[in-house]
């Protein structure tokens, strides 16, 4: 044991340069004077900014936003709507019937006087009448709704709702006044009850239908768009059921043909064309 102990301190060893230690880079902390530091409460300092925010809030108050303008909020709108629902509510047993009679008015050609025993629903007449203004205050309502949206118009008072409305509806009247004056100038009373009860089926019609568009452009302004055109659709759909009515009511010669473009230019187009001018100033420049 000895002998090995000699031969190893006999070696060479070379000994290995020791590392330098490293050099803290942050100030060492006095352990001894920890207890002497101030303590901070950092959860009374949460309750303060969240106390001064809160007061900020209330005293402040929040930014206010453009209201969106819809017709949901128009009292007397509603109050409109909700008659002309309760007039179809005390009709509707005649409702079915009449709407019946009007699809085969439209679909069946009749010639020649008007027959003593053709079948005509109780309150014809007066159903007629509530389906063309109803269809003149649908169309009025998505008329205004239409130029709002296309024109961004911020704002429209019930004034200006209410007399499109009328406008639509007097648009709807005068044209069967005229119509009825046609027909009797050019082909007698015959021919003018069935030009006009053309009309007032066509519209009676629509009336029904037109109930839903409106709904949704009052409650659903975010449709407003689809629901204008489909609307249109249907507007376009019915107004050439009636003039192919009358075409087929007073087509005789070819001579009929120049007459039919007069009418058509001087009693579907321009009168259109002059509505909606009119509706546009009454909405945008007017009230």
């Amino acid at each position: 044991m000895a002998d090995i102990t000699e031969n190893i301190d006999s070696l060479n060893i070379i000994e290995m340069p020791q590392a330098p230690a490293a050099q803290c880079l942050y100030p060492q902390l006095d352990t001894a004077t920890v207890g002497d530091l101030p303590v901070v409460d950092f959860s009374l300092a949460t309750d303060t900014i969240a106390s001064e925010a809160v007061v900020d809030q209330w005293s402040n108050g929040m930014e206010p936003q453009m209201r969106h303008s819809s017709e949901a909020n128009r009292s007397g709108l509603l109050t409109a709507i909700a008659l002309f629902g309760i007039l179809m509510a005390f009709n509707f047993k005649h409702l079915r019937r009449i709407c019946s009679h009007y699809i085969e008015e439209l679909t069946r050609p009749r010639t020649g006087r008007t027959n003593l025993f053709d079948d005509h629903p109780a309150g014809d007449t007066r159903l007629a009448i509530m389906l063309l203004t109803q269809f003149g205050v649908c169309a009025g309502i998505l008329l205004s709704e239409g130029i709002i949206y296309n024109y961004h118009i911020p704002e429209a008072t019930n004034l200006s709702i209410a007399a499109v409305v009328l406008l639509c509806v007097g648009y709807l009247l005068l044209q069967a006044v005229v119509y009825a004056v046609v027909g009797y100038t050019f082909g007698g009373k015959s021919v003018m009850r069935r030009w006009v009860a053309s009309f007032s089926a066509v519209h009676a019609l629509m009336g029904t239908i037109s109930v839903i568009p409106m709904a949704l452009a009052v409650f659903y302004p975010e449709a407003v768009k689809a629901v204008c055109y489909v609307s249109a659709i249907i507007y376009l759909i019915g107004r050439i059921i009636f003039i192919f009515r009358g075409f087929k009511i007073f087509y005789d010669n070819l001579l009929s043909c120049f007459y039919f473009i007069l009418y058509l230019c001087t009693l579907e187009i321009i009168p259109l064309i002059l509505v909606y001018q009119t509706a546009l100033t009454i909405i945008a420049k007017i009230l």
